[in-house]
């Protein structure tokens, strides 16, 4: 009946797109012929789109929409995108962006955040040393895990250095000690002891004045203190000989071990008798 109203080569009007589908097209096609959209599927998804991103669908190989789409949330996945997506900074002058990066990245909200007085314990170091240090860093968008790398590895240098700085100061020391008589000997011992100081308070002095400085100031306070605990005077040599007898009498006391035992223990006799000997020796020098 319809090749009387239509004649054999002509096609009937359709009602249901989804009849006039061949037999042999694929099912991505059907379902484009069924949207009403002129085409392959491979090209109908792209039709209303501009040129450049269809360009870049070839390029990626994007079969339809939801190819598209699924590598869309993939580089979302990727990048963290979201409420909390860190946008990276325009240029170096993008304040805020750097302030958000450093803040994701740990960075305390003030200076005071990193706590460095923690971090260095008993460690002497200057407080506003640090105060300057834990500004600098907050500047530099460092975060405190790194602020406490950094402060644990400077400190560390710092002991290096100090240790390797004492070993050749008591070198120094030891090869100037070495050229000295005993009676100089005895003398900055005692003027070791007469400063009341600690001995890593007497080693600051030679760091910071040089073990030569150091050795004669300590071998004066000696022979000031000799003097002053003897009795009378400066002047003249005493009954006991000069202070170039004395001096040897000194080197003998020292290289005696038993007299060096009674005088370490305080033996009064012992300690009478080099007292007497040392005030001869500094009326020797006045």
């Amino acid at each position: 009946m319809n090749d009387l109203l239509y004649g054999p080569s002509d096609t009937p009007p359709v009602d249901n797109p989804a009849a006039a589908v061949p037999a042999d097209q694929s099912a991505a096609d059907a379902q484009a012929a069924r949207s009403g959209v002129q085409g392959s599927a491979l090209g109908d998804w792209r039709a209303g789109l501009a040129p450049e991103m269809r360009s870049l669908a070839e390029a990626k190989g994007w079969k339809s929409q939801d190819d598209a789409l699924k590598s869309y949330a993939n580089l979302e996945k990727a990048m963290g995108a979201g409420a909390g997506a860190v946008i990276l900074p325009k240029d170096e002058e993008d304040a805020e962006a750097f302030d958000k990066i450093y803040a994701a990245l740990g960075r305390p909200e003030n200076p005071d955040g990193y706590g460095l007085t923690e971090v260095v314990g008993d460690a002497e170091v200057n407080t506003d040393f640090l105060k300057g240090m834990g500004a600098a860093m907050h500047e530099a968008g460092v975060s405190k895990r790194q602020a406490a790398k950094l402060a644990e590895a400077w400190m560390a240098q710092e002991s290096a250095a100090m240790e390797a700085m004492g070993r050749e100061l008591a070198a120094q020391e030891r090869e100037i000690m070495g050229g000295l008589s005993p009676a100089d000997l005895e003398l900055i011992r005692r003027g070791y002891k007469s400063t009341g100081l600690p001995a890593e308070m007497t080693g600051r002095v030679a760091m910071v004045l040089g073990p030569r400085v150091a050795v004669d100031i300590f071998r004066r306070l000696g022979a000031s203190a000799a003097e002053d605990s003897a009795p009378g005077g400066r002047g003249g040599e005493s009954s006991a000989g000069s202070p170039e007898a004395a001096r040897r009498r000194i080197s003998q006391l020292n290289a005696d071990q038993n007299f060096r035992r009674r005088y370490d223990e305080g033996e009064p006799e012992a300690v009478e008798e080099m007292s007497r000997l040392f005030k001869i020796v500094a009326q020797g020098q006045g």
